[in-house]
């Protein structure tokens, strides 16, 4: 949202965490279905860390750019990952921060420049399906909850957002397995959001909460992994990975907002694109 010129302090509402119960409960149900052929095994935890080149923009109706934000941000990530039959079961937590540059204008349309402070938490739960003998057919559904600090500047008051998204995509991949120089994997997402809502508190109103729009993204990476030979020895292992990941939404309805109770005005969360580039070097360790 572009910053509103009023006085008032902002007050950040919290979110449950019941999602990930869900993710937990889901990778166990394909976990189930695939001892019916065999047991789990090729058990990995993975660590990884990198940095992540973000870029957001917000649209008016018309479509013209309401706001750019652009800043390089730090991903940190832990996981796990099994086979189970003709299935490969990954569960990944990861957490994003650091700042973008923010260059918009005000509700009484003038120029701003101040800096947005972002927090991600995000649960990546995924399921892959061989069907030939490098190739893979994947279902992914993702949690996720992201605090954007907007800083005062000036006379215009900074305030939180806090955005909570959960969306599902079907994936195809490709893994080249070489005796000396590792594995590589490629792969590709097409997705759309399940659900999705933002908390708000702007200067001087009280606390809101606004739907949004419908999310669409798509994505695609590349990771390897070696560092040792034997692909499928114990111990381990190096990797590094890069994805790129572009998504769009719609704008949301329209929410009242109040000021002490009383009807004040009617916004929207505008449409939005969300734009990110990230490179990880990290770590497993295969048991078996």
């Amino acid at each position: 949202m572009v910053f509103i010129a009023v006085t008032g302090e902002w007050i950040a509402r919290t979110v449950g965490r019941f999602c990930g119960l869900f993710l937990l409960c889901t990778v166990s149900s394909h976990a189930t279905e695939a001892s019916a052929d065999a047991l789990c095994q090729n058990h990995e935890l993975t660590v990884s860390a990198g940095p992540v080149q973000s870029r957001w923009q917000e649209h008016d109706q018309s479509g013209e750019t309401l706001l750019t934000e652009r800043g390089l941000l730090m991903k940190n990530g832990a996981g796990w990952r099994a086979t189970c039959g003709q299935w490969a079961l990954q569960l990944e937590g990861s957490r994003v921060a650091g700042h973008r540059l923010y260059k918009g204008v005000t509700n009484l349309r003038q120029p701003v420049d101040t800096i947005s402070e972002i927090r991600t938490h995000e649960l990546d739960a995924q399921a892959w399906h061989s069907f030939a003998q490098a190739w893979a057919l994947g279902a992914r559904y993702l949690w996720r909850t992201s605090d954007r600090d907007l800083k005062s500047v000036g006379s215009v008051l900074g305030y939180m957002e806090r955005y909570k998204q959960t969306a599902l995509a079907f994936g195809l991949q490709h893994t080249q397995d070489w005796t000396t120089h590792g594995r590589l994997k490629s792969h590709i997402w097409m997705g759309t959001g399940l659900q999705g809502h933002l908390d708000v508190t702007l200067p001087g109103m009280d606390a809101a909460t606004l739907p949004l729009g419908r999310l669409h993204y798509w994505a695609a990476g590349v990771q390897w992994s070696g560092c040792r030979t034997g692909a499928n020895e114990a111990g381990w292992f190096c990797e590094m990975a890069l994805d790129y990941q572009s998504e769009r939404s719609s704008q949301g309805a329209t929410q009242a907002i109040y000021r002490n109770g009383d009807l004040r005005a009617s916004v929207s969360q505008p449409a939005t694109r969300h734009q990110s580039l990230t490179f990880k070097l990290g770590a497993h360790y295969r048991f078996n």
